[in-house]
Parts: structure tokens; C-alpha cells; sequence
């Protein structure tokens, strides 16, 4: 009975050189047990794994596992065999951590989110020599950080389905391994991928003519992150992108960057400012090709636009002449955007509507990138009601609100993330007239960069939060905060020590 219950294995420290002794000499698959959740951290308790007996059909919620020493998992990476590990949702790996995926027997299982990070070169020496490519099974998100990023080529992906795939290397050893191979490697069928830094290089090396992936997006934060890749001469084909985001210096890979041919893009993005964006301009007018683009799709800077060639078409891929003309959606009584559907708001005519609800929900910062880079959105004279959720959040810094009337205003966001690029910004915007305001979440740090129309006078204000959402305010000085008028009673769901 006791194999039946599920139990948490953690440790989190060393432990006695006699108990090591003990692990060793157990017989692999010995111990019967039925697992919830693997915790272990920096301790030779990570080499009993093996010693487990783990049926197949046991649900691991999350297997995390953290060395330091290589002592720490050398019992796993000196045998042949490998060994179950059921069926994980949630695997992490760290430093010498990272070998033990090569033991782990993968090849049937479904994983949720797969995560592999090394500080040291050492941490996945043993990998990175293997010649025999290794099995992760199916995972739906891989990450895949700093000395770790090499690993993928010794993966086993040709017939991987990711839906999220994310690369970061905050230095160029991170991933010298990596552009010194000459030959390809495959990562199989890519739905989501996004590189970040010194990783940006690695597109180089995929092989990626005849994959189909929805949304790339690339962010080098600085000019050496993306040297490598502008040195190169032979330019490198991404295959069919549906939606491209090309972010600070990495805006200037399109350069060296090719799409299929028959490929037509929804969206493609060019994010950075002007030394960012200097390299592109260097370029011939026309001389980089994007192929087709579909109307509404292309927000990049007026001046870069003579230094590309595309071919604008309409949703059934008909060529279209000329820019597009705004929409104009006359009298809505509700509007509800959602994801990518969010951007399409910069391409409405809404200078003369009254809205009586507008709402914005983005779950993924991709679905709001046309949006911030575009110039400010006028969303008529008068909104009864709006709601923005997620990372929708941060478009409200783009609405000419200032002479708006909002009758509603609710902002809620559940990750910090979500309102990170207007926590970050130091020019306060406007919000115009609001007569109830909600802000939920995370989103409730939002009102320390929100100011209000001098002559608004609010009914209700709620800040929603708990103690680490509210943080972001409490930073602040006291009576920093401007809120304007409220009527007597408006104010009651406010936190007393936010008050002050």
C-alpha cells in the first residue's frame, strides 16, 4: 500500500558518504515507489534515481534537479542503461544536472515544459561528446539556456513537434560549440521559437528550408550578439514564418536572412532604434527581400521600408496595390480582440466611434508587438466600458486617451511580465477622464506611471492585489500618487498601507 501513495522526494543538501555507499551498491529498478514530485538540490541523492522503480504510468507533476559537482550525478552518468522516469510534466535540469537527460529513457513520454541550463562549459562537457544523439520524446516547450544551448545538437528532434522553442546565451562561448559545426542540425517541426542574445546565432545553424514556423522572434540587446551571423557572406534560409519579430540589434539579421519562396508573412516586425536599425540602412534600396506580406502585416520604420522588397496581398493572397487604407467600423457596440487580432486596432478608423465595450486580451507579448511600435491609436471620443487583459495591458500606453471618456476601465494582469514594458518606461501616460477605475494583479503597478485628466473626478477605485503585486507601488514615496478626485466612499478596496 505504501507504493500506491504518491510522495515528494526532495533533499536539498549533502549527504553522509556512508548513504552514498548504500546507494551504489542498490540494485537498479529496486526500489518501488510512486512519485508526485522530485525535488534535488546539489546532493549525491540524485544517483538513487535509477535505483527507482518507476512505473511508466506514474504522473509526475515536476522533476527538478540542480549539481554543482559532478560527484553529484557521476553513479547516473557512468551506466549503459537508462532509466523511467514516468510521465513528467515539468523537467529542469542544471549545471552537471544536464547529463542525466541522456539516462533518462524519454523516447514515449509527453513533457510540458523541458528546461536545461549550465553556467560552465564542464556542465555539459560529457554531452556535447557524445556522438550518439539522445531521445527527449515529445515536448511541448523546450528552453534551453547558456552553455546548455549546445545540447540541442545532440538531440534526436527530426520528428519533435515543438509548440514553444527558446534559446538564451548571455556569452559567445555559450554557443561557439554550436557555430563551429559545419553541418546543419535539424529541430524538427517549430510552432514558437525565440532567441535571444549571443543564441541569435544559432538560426545559422538549423535546418530550417522546408519547416513552417508561426512566430520567430529574435532579440539581441547588444551590436556582438549578432557580429557572427552579420560576418557571414552566404545568407541563411529560415523557411515559412508566419509572423516575424526582429528585436534591437537583431533587426539588422534580416540582412542576412532569406525566407522560402512561396512564403507569405501576417506579420513582420522591425524593433529597434536607430543605431539598432543603422546596419539595414547601409543596405541598397529594394535589396532585401521579404516576399509576400499580408495587408495590415508590415510595421517597420518608414525610412527601412525603401530597403525592402515585398509584395503586399489580401487574405486570399491577391496582390494588393499600394498601403492599405484604415478600416472604418462605424457604431460598435462591443469589440473584443484577442492574441494577434489585437494589432488590427492600429488599422481601425475610430476617431469619431463611441464604443460601449472594448476589450484587449493578449496571453503573449508577440500578439502585442505591432501594436507598441506603433504611433498612438485613437479609440473615439467615448468608451462606456474597457477591459485589457494580460499583456494588453501595456497597449493602453499607446491610446490617445487624453480627451476620452471611459466610463469602465479594467486592467488586469496575472504575470509580472505582463506590464513589465510599462513599469519600465519613465513618461507617464494619460488615461484621460475615467469614472471607475479596477486594476488587478500585477496590473495594479500600472498606476504608478498612469496620470488622469486635471478636472476627472472618479466614483470607485480598486487596487486588487496581494503582497508581491503591490510591491511596485510600495516602492514608491508617499503621496506620490496622483489619483485626482474620488467621491467619498470610491475609495474603499485600497490596501490601508497603500493608502499612505
Amino acid at each position: 500500500m505504501m507504493g500506491e501513495t504518491p510522495f515528494c522526494l526532495e533533499r536539498r543538501w549533502a549527504v553522509s558518504p556512508l548513504a552514498l555507499e548504500n546507494i551504489e551498491r542498490m540494485a537498479l529498478n529496486s526500489i518501488g515507489c510512486s512519485l508526485e514530485r522530485i525535488t534535488l538540490y546539489n546532493t549525491g541523492l540524485i544517483n538513487i534515481l535509477p535505483k527507482l522503480r518507476i512505473h511508466g504510468d506514474c504522473e509526475i507533476e515536476r522533476l527538478g534537479l540542480t549539481a554543482s559537482e559532478e560527484a553529484h550525478v557521476a553513479g547516473i552518468l557512468k551506466q549503459e542503461k537508462h532509466f523511467c522516469v514516468g510521465r513528467v510534466k515539468t523537467i529542469w535540469l542544471k549545471d552537471y544536472a544536464v547529463g542525466v537527460i541522456t539516462k533518462m529513457s524519454l523516447k514515449d513520454c509527453e513533457i510540458e515544459r523541458l528546461g536545461l541550463t549550465a553556467s560552465e562549459e564542464a556542465h555539459v562537457a560529457a554531452v556535447i561528446a557524445q556522438e550518439k544523439p539522445f531521445c527527449v520524446g515529445r515536448v511541448e516547450s523546450m528552453w534551453l539556456k547558456d552553455y546548455a544551448v549546445g545540447v540541442i545538437t545532440k538531440m534526436s528532434l527530426k520528428d519533435c513537434e515543438f509548440e514553444k522553442l527558446g534559446l538564451t546565451a548571455r556569452e559567445e562561448a555559450h554557443v561557439a560549440a554550436v557555430l563551429a559545426q559545419e553541418k546543419p542540425f535539424c529541430v524538427g517541426r517549430v510552432k514558437n521559437m525565440r532567441l535571444w542574445d549571443y543564441a541569435v546565432g544559432v538560426i545559422t545553424k538549423m535546418s530550417l528550408k522546408d519547416c513552417e514556423i508561426e512566430y520567430l522572434r529574435l532579440t539581441a540587446r547588444e551590436e556582438a550578439h549578432v557580429a557572427e551571423v552579420l560576418k557571414q557572406e552566404k545568407p541563411f534560409c529560415v523557411g515559412r514564418v508566419e509572423s516575424m519579430w526582429l528585436k534591437d540589434y537583431a533587426a539588422s539579421v534580416i540582412t542576412k536572412m532569406t525566407t522560402h519562396e512561396d512564403n507569405t508573412m501576417g506579420i513582420f516586425i522591425l524593433d529597434g532604434n536607430e543605431d539598432q536599425l543603422s546596419r539595414i540602412l547601409e543596405e541598397g534600396d529594394n535589396s532585401i527581400d521579404l516576399g509576400r506580406i499580408r495587408t495590415g502585416g508590415l510595421h517597420v520604420p518608414e525610412k527601412i521600408k525603401r530597403k525592402l522588397r515585398y509584395t503586399l496581398v489580401d487574405g486570399e493572397g491577391k496582390e494588393v496595390l499600394g498601403e492599405e487604407e484604415p478600416l472604418c467600423v462605424g457604431r460598435v457596440e462591443a469589440m473584443v480582440l484577442r492574441e494577434y487580432a489585437v494589432s488590427f486596432i492600429t488599422k481601425m478608423n475610430l476617431g469619431d466611434c463611441e464604443i460601449e465595450h472594448l476589450g484587449l486580451t493578449a496571453r503573449e507579448e508577440a500578439y502585442v508587438a505591432a501594436v507598441t511600435q506603433w504611433k498612438p491609436v485613437c479609440v473615439g471620443r467615448r468608451v462606456e466600458g474597457m477591459w485589457r487583459k494580460d499583456y494588453a495591458v501595456g497597449d493602453i500606453t499607446k491610446m490617445s486617451l487624453k480627451d476620452c471618456e471611459i466610463k469602465y476601465l479594467h486592467l488586469t494582469a496575472s504575470e509580472e511580465a505582463h506590464v513589465a514594458v510599462v513599469l519600465a518606461q519613465e513618461k507617464p501616460f494619460c488615461v484621460g477622464r475615467v469614472k471607475n477605475m479596477f486594476l488587478e494583479g500585477y496590473a495594479v503597478g500600472v498606476i504608478t506611471k498612469m496620470k488622469i485628466h486635471e478636472d476627472n473626478t472618479m466614483e470607485s477605485f480598486v487596487l486588487a492585489g496581494n503582497e508581491d503585486q503591490l510591491s511596485r507601488i510600495l516602492e514608491e514615496g508617499d503621496n506620490s500618487i496622483d489619483l485626482g478626485r474620488i467621491r467619498t466612499g470610491g475609495l474603499v478596496y485600497v490596501p490601508e498601507k497603500i493608502k499612505r
